[in-house]
């Protein structure tokens, strides 16, 4: 019997697991859509922009608003608040590997060749299904920031004010909608006296084509999101914002016996919250249906405020194709957003999927609908 085989054969299966995060559970219960949708509703179709889903697509639930922007427009988010964080595209499987060198012109393509192809989503896929498993690739969920989007978990850490305490790191910049590279760069940051001095260069460039792009801070909160390919800095993110549909990449949890580590992972169709203004959780139809869900009926001792509360849970995508992809209609979502407008302060809405997929059978279309919870 060839065990190799077997376990390549069950390590692929575990890959392919990683799409559909137990997909397997049925969702017979309040079957969707509603039609029509009950009093009170606001559909919202996220404007992500087709099966390549170019664009992060963000939701004011207080406003009953969208704003979306393309997600390859940026590389970094250098933060205005007090701290030197920098963060890194989640949407685009950008990974960081630390180099041992401080000074950019002192590196080496011997400093960094030898793990280069280690530094790709699809590699990280590749080595799972070698047997054994190569050590880097436990490593690895330190090239991403941790998905809960604290600043105190980023794979960069906080820009030092020494210049010698700041590293340079190989950068992959991940992916174009399209599915072409990005490519691969040197990044080295380091601190000006309120903003951020940041050194480029392509892994395949000589010292001399080293770029040097500078970002002052704006005013203490948010951040500049910056292209490496030119420098320039834009506002990717709107100023309020509670749902943000995009692409994500997240760290895979265990399959089972003798699947995959936990690696980084990208999904499409990916749910994130606003976790400075927003809390959740998660009901079951089950308990409550959706249609008979109120005002008193909302559980505040139950409020998370997990930015992955919602993330690709809303969907099901099968192993092999063998189903459709499909919404799970047995759970929807309590949402609380703050709101400086309100003499609470606070809103409260429910909200539940109603399509994943277009009439051709694309995905890239989503939709979903939302009832605000008055007393």
């Amino acid at each position: 019997m060839n065990f190799k085989l077997i376990r390549k054969n069950t390590l692929l299966t575990g890959i392919l697991g990683l799409c559909i995060l137990s997909a397997c559970e049925e969702s017979k219960e309040d079957p969707i859509p509603v039609t029509p949708p009950p009093p009170g509703t606001t559909e919202f179709s996220p404007n992500v922009g087709g099966p390549q889903q170019p664009n992060h697509a963000f939701i004011d639930l207080n406003t009953k608003s969208q704003f979306s922007s393309a997600r390859n427009s940026w590389d970094i988010a250098l933060s205005n608040g007090p701290e030197f964080r920098v963060t890194l595209n989640f949407s685009n499987g950008v990974l960081v590997r630390r180099l041992n060198q401080s000074l950019l012109d002192s590196v080496k393509r011997g400093d960094w060749t030898a793990f280069s192809s280690q530094l790709d989503i699809s590699a990280l896929l590749n080595a799972g299904i070698q047997n054994p498993t190569p050590p880097w690739l436990n490593g690895s969920p330190a090239w991403i920031d941790n998905p809960n989007g604290r600043l105190d978990s980023t794979a960069i850490p906080e820009i030092s004010p020494a210049n010698a305490n700041n590293f340079v790191f190989l950068m992959n910049r991940g992916s174009n909608p399209d599915g072409t590279s990005r490519g691969m760069v040197l990044i080295k940051i380091n601190r000006e006296s309120n903003g951020y001095i940041v050194q480029v260069a392509d892994t395949a460039a000589t010292v001399s084509g080293i770029r040097t792009y500078t970002y002052t801070k704006q005013g203490s909160s948010g951040f500049g999101y910056m292209n490496l390919s030119n420098g320039n800095t834009s506002s990717v993110f709107p100023a309020t914002w509670h749902l943000c549909f995009t692409f994500f990449t997240t760290l895979s949890g265990p399959q089972g016996p003798g699947s995959l580590p936990v690696i980084p992972y990208r999904f499409s169709d990916y749910v994130i919250l606003n976790t400075a203004e927003t809390q959740g959780y998660q009901q079951d139809t089950s308990v409550i249906k959706y249609a008979d869900f109120d005002y008193s009926d909302i559980e505040n001792n139950r409020l998370v405020n997990n930015r992955l509360l919602i993330g690709s849970g809303w969907r099901s995508i099968s192993q092999f194709g063998s189903t459709p992809p499909s919404i799970r209609a047995n759970r929807y979502w309590i949402i609380r957003s703050n709101d400086a407008s309100s003499s609470a302060g606070a809103r409260y809405f429910k909200l539940r999927f109603i399509r994943l997929l277009n009439t051709q059978g694309e995905r890239g279309y989503p939709k979903f609908e939302l009832i605000e919870l008055k007393p």
